[in-house]
């Protein structure tokens, strides 16, 4: 279960609404990014509703499945169209284009189609661009300064974009012309596998079992110790009597593989020693 006053959807999306939803009504633009668009989609309504119950205007411009310029404006116009009257949207039904690229500044007017809204409402706004990705495969480079002017030049409006993963690092990475402009949160992965590695003493190295007792002393020789805490520590008297007992193995193990020498061996063996 995730922790109250935080959301995770199938997807793995965890974040804490509230903080989110806190910053959008402070004014700060955040960049969130979800590969599934679905659970993205759950998450923003969640978001949405917060901020309504706040008082505040939210209007959502879906670009999600956008491949054209023309297509971009269409979606800006139609999400402005129940707040403003078409005589209003006069000079920038105008410039739209009938097909293919989106002009920069047709775009940056686009974009501060919310700010319109604020000024007639009287009340501030939270724009949602969910699928912002399609501007700049739609616009290029020069789409996102047009972006970054627009940004600059709100005063009663705040955004919230939304896409896939890469639109938070459109605003994360240096040398982007968004770089800074809104606090990026990437919920793509489960929160399980973003937690920080658990730190300790690493586990007790296992002296592998083998049927060969000299062997598995020499292994356990040979290993470093396991860390032990203090309430468990082994004992002088037991070390010692671990030591003999793993010395009485090895000597049964080469008595028992090993032929007692003959009376010849012993000769060889005192005469050497006299040496």
């Amino acid at each position: 279960m995730p922790p109250p006053g935080f959301f995770r959807d199938t997807g793995g999306m965890l974040a804490d609404i509230d903080e989110i939803v806190e910053a959008l009504r402070s004014g700060e633009c955040i960049a969130i990014g979800h590969s599934d668009a679905g659970v993205r989609q759950r998450f923003l309504a969640r978001i949405e509703r917060s901020l309504s119950g706040l008082g505040r205007e939210v209007i959502t411009i879906d670009l999600n499945g956008i491949t054209s310029g023309h297509q971009i404006a269409g979606r800006f116009v139609e999400a402005v169209l129940p707040f403003l009257d078409p005589e209003e949207l006069g000079d920038i039904l105008e410039a739209l284009p009938g097909r293919g690229r989106l002009d920069v500044e047709v775009l940056a007017a686009l974009l501060l189609l919310p700010e319109r809204v604020a000024e007639s409402r009287g009340r501030r706004v939270i724009a949602v661009l969910d699928g912002f990705e399609a501007i700049e495969m739609s616009t290029g480079f020069a789409g996102l300064g047009a972006v970054r002017d627009a940004l600059e030049a709100r005063s009663r409006t705040t955004y919230l974009f939304a896409g896939n993963r890469r639109v938070p690092t459109l605003f994360a990475r240096r040398g982007s012309p968004l770089h800074g402009i809104a606090r990026s949160i990437d919920r793509d992965s489960p929160a399980e596998s973003r937690r920080a590695p658990a730190t300790g003493p690493p586990p007790p190295t296992r002296v592998p079992v083998t049927g060969d007792p000299l062997a598995s002393a020499l292994i356990a020789w040979a290993s470093p110790p396991p860390v032990k805490s203090r309430e468990k520590a082994e004992s002088p008297r037991d070390a010692w009597r671990r030591l003999l007992e793993e010395e009485e193995a090895a000597r049964r193990w080469l008595d028992a593989n090993f032929d007692e020498p003959d009376d010849d061996d012993r000769g060889d063996r005192r005469r050497r020693r006299r040496r």
